[in-house]
């Protein structure tokens, strides 16, 4: 029997879809003006409020769901789900405090670049607040002093960025 050759056809290995690289997006990289966020209003002295009377699962999720509203500039940019689900993990939730609440900062600060704000320093109130709420007793102070005076601030920071 004569062997018969069959040269297969070149595969490509092109993507039907578009790949885009990961990479870090700079606010620079925004090339037209417009709302990058779905953030909304919300009274600042009813969140200090609620964060007591619920004994801090207000502000859990009531920060944390800003994640979402927010825009994925960075791979690692966390989404509310995620940022949540993370913080009931025992011990781990010790790291994730820090990097979910430093990295909501991040975020609420390059919207308010893009809309011509001036930057919160909220970052050292933020790490002071942490870093308190982690040492036994003095958590108490943090969470019923400190605290409520970051969330008056942070949503400030945010109703001011909705607002425009």
């Amino acid at each position: 029997m004569d062997e018969i050759t069959v040269n297969p056809p070149p595969v490509s290995f092109t993507s039907p879809l578009p790949v885009q690289p990961l990479a870090y997006a700079s606010p620079a990289g925004f090339n037209t003006p417009q709302k990058w966020h779905a953030l909304g209003v919300f009274n600042p002295i009813l969140a200090a409020c609620c964060h007591i009377l619920t004994l801090g699962f207000f502000t859990l999720f009531h920060f944390q769901l800003m994640h979402d509203q927010l825009p994925k500039n960075r791979p690692d940019d966390p989404s509310s789900g995620r940022a949540i689900g993370f913080m009931f993990i025992p011990f781990y939730n010790l790291y994730w405090m820090f990097f979910s609440q430093l990295r909501l900062l991040k975020r609420i600060d390059e919207q308010r670049r893009l809309a011509g704000l001036p930057n919160r320093s909220l970052r050292g109130l933020c790490i002071a607040m942490l870093v308190m709420l982690c040492i036994p007793y003095i958590n108490f102070i943090s969470f019923f002093i400190v605290h409520p005076v970051y969330i008056c601030l942070l949503q400030t920071s945010v109703n001011e960025l909705s607002g425009t």
